[in-house]
């Protein structure tokens, strides 16, 4: 009598390799495949333009606002210079701004950065140091 050969498991010692990678094919799960895609940026409000960050950097601090116009104007200006060179930030709490493309147009540079925040406060009093001393001590401090 012929023995016939029957696939009941990886135990019998008659299946062949091909046999057993098709077993092990089928078993095998699909993976979960998932379409992913880009986050659509939303606008919440209009833009924030120099003159109403002044008045909010005033109304926060408390100082004149003729020095804090000087002192917005300035780190603009630095942090634009810093961008221009293809620098990257970290500047707690705006976050880490990381320059990811320069490109020379006719109308100017165009950056494609990004910015991640790992923690955002609550409120903008979060922000002001209220033990009375300044987080940047002068000279002999």
């Amino acid at each position: 009598m012929a023995k016939t050969h029957t696939s009941t498991g990886t135990d019998d010692p008659e299946s062949t390799g091909s046999e057993t990678r098709a077993r092990a094919a089928k078993a095998a799960v699909a993976p979960d495949l998932s379409l992913v895609t880009e986050a659509v940026p939303t606008v919440t409000g209009p833009e924030l333009k120099k003159r109403e960050l002044i008045d909010r950097v005033v109304a926060l601090s408390g100082v004149k606002k003729k020095d804090a116009k000087l002192v917005v104007e300035a780190t603009l200006q630095v942090m634009g210079e810093v961008i221009a060179e293809g620098r990257d930030l970290n500047v707690k709490p705006l976050g880490k701004l990381k320059v990811n493309r320069i490109k020379q147009s006719n109308g100017g540079t165009v950056m494609n950065a990004r910015i991640r925040q790992n923690e955002v406060p609550a409120e903008a009093s979060d922000l002001v140091d209220t033990d009375g001393k300044d987080a940047l001590a002068e000279g002999d401090e």
